[in-house]
């Protein structure tokens, strides 16, 4: 038992460095690709990663049933928060997308009471989710200032963690009943195939360096694919309440990682990193 718990943790710092580095990753990749070519690639990778797993152990089983919904929460909960992240890091720092991705806990929060109903927040929820728009505000007054590009770069990783946020809740009212890692499966390959047509119009015009093309097959391979049957197989083990943990470590690791890319940082991602993890460790905390 303890060496499965220690295997857990290992596992669990591996996914938020995985997940925090996959900003750093998508900052390379837009040097010589587009957003919509980034977003593309990364979502064919981990959809054709997960997909041997996904057929072995049968857990595309009523997908085709619930398709609907499939493409339904599909398009909010990965098609439009990818597409937006490699958007929006045009304009600002990987670290800082990072740091304002860590905000989804906290849209969790304010959501789930709309969405399911035994989710009424009390106090500490309140305090929360107060604190983790403090740190929001923080990011975009500090750290972004008030330059159209930068506002414009930060409003799509609100964008992109209110999708995060609303699409699992989607999930679990409509699609409880599908196996977590097929249904993960089936939304990557729906958001690849609506994807696909964005290459016709904002695909690359010639042959994209090697470290681009580098980072995004480590950022669907690794960042997409591998790291979503780690988190279903940790979240097995020791169940969802401490595999949530990993969502409180991403922000510090995009921080880390931003700094072989030249970002400094700022006292708004410090301040931001504070109040978001302090406000999504009240609304978590038992």
């Amino acid at each position: 038992m303890r060496n499965t718990r220690h295997a857990s943790t290992l596992q669990i710092l591996f996914l938020a460095a995985t997940w925090g580095g996959s900003y750093a990753l998508i900052k390379v990749g837009l040097r010589d690709l587009s957003p919509g070519s980034v977003t593309f690639l990364r979502l064919v990778l981990g959809s054709l990663f997960l997909l041997p797993i996904a057929l072995r152990s049968g857990a595309l089983a009523g997908v085709r049933e619930r398709l609907g919904w499939v493409v339904v929460v599909a398009v909010i909960q990965i098609l439009i928060p990818v597409s937006l992240i490699a958007t929006g890091e045009q304009w600002i720092p990987s670290s800082l997308a990072g740091v304002l991705n860590g905000s989804v806990p906290i849209f969790m929060a304010l959501l789930a009471p709309l969405l399911v109903r035994e989710e009424t927040p009390g106090a500490r929820q309140i305090a929360g989710i107060a604190l983790g728009f403090v740190g929001v505000v923080a990011v975009y007054g500090i750290d972004i200032g008030g330059g159209f590009y930068g506002t414009l770069g930060a409003l799509c990783m609100t964008g992109s963690s209110i999708g995060y946020a609303l699409g699992p809740l989607l999930a679990r009212r409509r699609l409880s009943e599908l196996a977590p890692i097929g249904l993960v499966t089936s939304m990557l390959g729906v958001a690849a195939v609506l994807t696909a047509p964005v290459l016709l119009i904002d695909g690359p015009s010639e042959m994209p360096g090697w470290k681009a093309l580098a980072a995004v097959v480590v950022l669907g391979a690794l960042g997409t694919g591998t790291a979503f049957a780690v988190y279903y197989r940790v979240q097995a083990v020791v169940g969802p309440t401490r595999t949530s943990v990993v969502a409180y470590l991403i922000p510090g690791f995009a921080l880390v990682y931003g700094l072989p890319l030249g970002e400094s940082i700022g006292p708004g991602a410090i301040v931001g990193l504070v109040c978001i993890v302090g406000g999504s460790v009240l609304l978590a905390r038992k």
